[in-house]
């Protein structure tokens, strides 16, 4: 039982240590390259659903295609987002 509990312990610290490490991650990056809230709110719709279109983006955000296109190539220019695979079979990824 000890063994377990012990094994639960450390499971646990190590997830927090994770989070921890990712939340200041985000963090510093967002400060550093300054998003603006449409390209913030993009960003969490993507963690929310990596298979997201740009088109369901647009319609959750009541913003154009046009802006959210705009908005997710300055993303992938600063390489905080970037398309895996094809535009039809493909999915979003948070880059590191």
């Amino acid at each position: 039982r000890e063994n377990v509990r012990e094994n639960v312990r450390e499971n646990v610290r190590e997830n927090v240590r994770e989070n921890v490490r990712e939340n200041v991650r985000e963090n510093v990056r967002e400060e550093t390259i300054k998003l603006n809230n449409t390209q913030k709110k993009i960003i969490n719709l993507i963690k929310q659903d990596k298979y997201i279109t740009q088109a369901e983006i647009s319609e959750k955000m009541n913003k154009t295609t046009r802006t959210i296109r705009r908005n997710m190539k300055m993303l992938q220019d600063e390489n905080l987002i970037a398309r895996v695979g094809s535009d039809t079979a493909g999915y979003w990824k948070i880059t590191e």
